[in-house]
């Protein structure tokens, strides 16, 4: 899986709202 956003707000962010499932 690909994160989907700037790497700041991923690691504020889950990873089921960047991530594609």
């Amino acid at each position: 899986t690909i994160p989907m956003g700037n790497d700041l707000r991923f690691r504020l962010t889950p990873p089921s709202k960047f991530y594609d499932a």
